[in-house]
């Protein structure tokens, strides 16, 4: 459609070009089009080129967050035993007790955990938090009001050790916490703080079911389970020998964990050659996955800006260079009356600019009233956040200066002794 504009526009007089040859330049209405397309194309260059500047600085903030543990040597892999051969907890607890000690016999392996649902696992990320409702000891819900969630996960006495969780209060889980002993659990800081602001967590007891009530023995530091972009839940960890279902093995390595994930295999197979074992990987790995949606945007996002910049600062680029091939009589008699080629490249830069600034004038106007659309995409970073805008005008402008500053150098061809014959 473009394309065809110059086709439809008025014809220019023939016998006038050949009259005036070089000095017949485009009408003024043509030459307020030719620069109001290229304004709206920086602008719309400079709305793509926001977007990516975003997404990357929200990407950065989003791979430098702190997970709550330590993820580097760490293998998972998720177990079926096969409820029909191990349907008790104290089948269940044995066999768990024996792959740990035929795993952790392999040489580089540093410690190992049990846990239902690993951080990270492809699993829990698509599934999400499975969140329970649960009552408070001495804190009764009023009437019509809904009860309050916390998601309860499993884990065995070496998990939080395994994982490096931090334990902030209280203790960890010990063999002793058994299904003969009274149940207990342990909650993170999110949960203490939401549920005692002002109290010690440690012996408060909560109930699923008012009948069986939890001790909570612990407080842990709160980790980024189901992907760094999600905030922290409401968390409460119960041991695996008491409530049973810890069916993912996570191991501690000494060397790289992609090493022993074979051997890994072996030992769990060598207890027992029936078991089903799948989403073996390295928990890095797992949160590099979790991070694949935001990183494909940011990509896509940075691909579009850079082609629509390279189209812009090819239109720039061409537009000078038109003005400057229109204009080759007047400049050449400026550089006859006097003028250095350095002022008369830097005129047809200024003005080259002067466009450029128009369309990123507005280019800002609209990305702060439509950026706010990416806000669901965002992590810690706002919409209109004056870094990324800064840092986007100055490296527009400086692609900009570059595109008039390549056409502008035909100037330094241009022989004033031709100009004054002509005049």
């Amino acid at each position: 459609l473009f394309g065809l504009l110059p086709a439809l526009a008025p014809r220019l007089n023939a016998g006038y070009s050949v009259l005036h040859g070089s000095r017949a330049t485009a009408s003024r209405g043509k030459q307020f089009l030719r620069a109001a397309l290229v304004v709206a194309q920086v602008a719309v260059s400079f709305l793509l080129l926001i977007g990516a500047g975003l997404m990357i600085r929200s990407f950065l903030k989003l791979g430098a967050e702190n997970p709550g543990f330590d993820p580097s040597h760490l293998l998972a892999m998720r177990i079926d035993a096969g409820f029909s051969r191990y349907m008790d907890n104290a089948s269940q607890r044995s066999l768990r007790e024996t792959i740990a000690r035929k795993v952790g016999a392999i040489g580089g392996v540093a410690s190992v955990g049990w846990i239902s649902n690993p951080p990270f696992a492809p699993s829990g990320i698509i599934a999400g938090p499975d969140s329970q409702d649960f009552e408070i000891e001495g804190q009764p819900t009023s009437k019509g009001a809904p009860l309050p969630t916390v998601v309860a996960t499993v884990a065995d006495t070496n998990y939080f050790q395994t994982v490096r969780q931090p334990l902030v209060r209280g203790r960890y889980f010990t063999p002793r916490d058994d299904e003969k002993a009274p149940i207990v659990a342990l909650i993170n800081e999110t949960m203490a703080r939401h549920r005692w602001p002002n109290e010690d967590p440690i012996g408060k007891r909560i109930s699923f079911d008012r009948q069986h009530w939890i001790t909570i023995e612990g407080v842990v530091g709160d980790t980024r389970e189901y992907g760094l972009q999600h905030p922290t839940l409401d968390e409460l960890y119960v041991p695996a020998d008491q409530a049973g279902g810890a069916s993912s093995l996570v191991v501690r390595t000494a060397i790289k964990p992609d090493a022993l994930m074979q051997a890994v295999r072996a030992a769990v197979h060598d207890v027992d050659p029936l078991l089903a074992i799948d989403q073996v990987n390295t928990l890095e790995r797992f949160e590099y996955d979790s991070l694949t949606p935001s990183r494909l945007m940011t990509i896509l996002l940075g691909l579009f800006a850079g082609l629509a910049v390279l189209i812009s600062a090819s239109g720039i680029a061409a537009v000078m260079a038109l003005a400057v091939s229109q204009r080759t009589h007047e400049l050449g008699v400026r550089l006859a009356l006097g003028a250095r080629h350095g002022s008369i490249v830097g005129m047809v830069v200024r003005q080259g600019l002067v466009l450029a600034l128009c369309g990123t004038l507005i280019g800002v106007a609209i990305a702060a009233s439509l950026a706010r659309l990416l806000s669901t995409l965002l992590y810690a970073t706002s919409p209109t956040d004056a870094p990324t805008y800064l840092a986007v005008a100055v490296v527009f402008l400086a692609v900009a200066a570059v595109a008039c500053y390549i056409p502008a150098r035909q100037v330094t061809g241009i022989d004033p002794l031709n100009a004054l014959r002509q005049e």
